[in-house]
């Protein structure tokens, strides 16, 4: 791990800038030789300021259309060139061998709600997010190893598998959460630059503020709330009423209480797009009382299974159900 040294940070600068001499360049040019063309990459963390990522593509995008005049194919290390700069100037630290933000790894999906309803988003890892109407989701089609990156615009609630190795972080405007695996709502207020984030389940650790001024921290827990503007983060409780209203329009609740048990394998269909055949009477007659409120698939497959004393297999998205059923 190397931190860039002051001059690189002010070639970094003339680089940008278009003002850079000959020498300097070469002086440049030898940092960056430093590092492999395919390992230099920016660290996706919550430490990451969004106003860095757009700096980049807009250097990028210029450097390209004034080096490439024809509509030829950039050259790896002029793209790299830029990431390096813009990361030395944004005082953040150039790493090898680790993750990529996601829209340098792979293909970008852009889910828009634009209709009156809430919609349902299911990542690449199984999380489900809740698209509120108005926003906007950006994620890879997959994601890589180490962390599982996307960036919302509007509001959204998610339920984010749980992987202890591969953290998830929402890059929201100037903020960014990180999480492991949790349930929470994400609202971005772009008129003040704050957000509102609601821990449902679990922790969320949230970074961010105003450009230019020190990043303000916050580690929140479950039924708790945090409110962000650019000067400051409060925290408050989630009250009941409240979290109703941010379940609204999802199926985040699950939890059932004496409901037929096909009922509930309906709403499993509706929640996981998956399809479910019930073969012989035993189950039909069960009444289940079961959580499975911010549960994956398997695990909702294992409560029902032991609550209903029921055997289901599944295959390719269709989960046939069979038992003695309850007594």
């Amino acid at each position: 791990m190397q931190h860039p040294p002051p001059r690189i940070r002010e070639l970094a600068q003339k680089w940008l800038q278009g003002n850079i001499s000959a020498a300097e360049l070469a002086e440049f040019n030898d940092w960056y030789n430093q590092f492999d063309d395919e390992k230099l990459i920016l660290p996706a963390d919550s430490d990451t300021p969004a106003v860095i990522r757009e700096r980049i593509l807009q250097q990028l995008t210029a450097r390209i259309q004034e080096e490439q005049p024809q509509a030829t194919a950039a050259p790896k290390r002029n793209r790299w060139y830029a990431v390096a700069a813009a990361a030395c100037l944004g005082g953040l630290v150039i790493l090898a061998g680790q993750h990529y933000h996601w829209w340098s790894s792979a293909p970008v999906i852009h889910q828009v709600n634009s209709g009156m309803a809430t919609q349902k988003v299911i990542l690449p890892d199984s999380s489900i997010v809740w698209l509120k109407p108005g926003s906007q989701l950006q994620y890879p089609d997959h994601f890589g190893q180490d962390i599982r990156q996307v960036q919302l615009t509007g509001e959204a609630l998610f339920e984010v598998t749980q992987r202890p190795q591969q953290p998830f972080v929402v890059e929201a405007g100037s903020y960014t959460a990180k999480v492991l695996g949790t349930s929470f709502n994400l609202r971005v207020l772009p008129a003040t630059n704050g957000m509102e984030l609601s821990v449902l389940t679990g922790k969320v650790a949230v970074a961010g503020g105003r450009e230019g001024q020190p990043k303000q921290t916050a580690v929140l827990a479950a039924r708790q709330k945090l409110v962000a503007d650019s000067s400051q983060f409060t925290v408050k409780a989630v009250v009941p009423r409240e979290q109703s209203l941010l379940e609204a329009g999802t199926q985040y609740n699950m939890n059932f209480h004496r409901m037929a048990f096909a009922e509930v394998i309906q709403r499993l269909e509706k929640k996981f797009n998956v399809h479910c055949q019930i073969e012989g009477e035993g189950l039909q007659h069960c009444s289940l009382t079961v959580d499975l409120t911010d549960q994956s698939l398997q695990q909702s497959l294992e409560l029902i299974a032991a609550t209903s004393n029921g055997r289901y297999q599944l295959q390719d998205g269709n989960i046939t159900w069979s038992g003695e059923g309850c007594r």
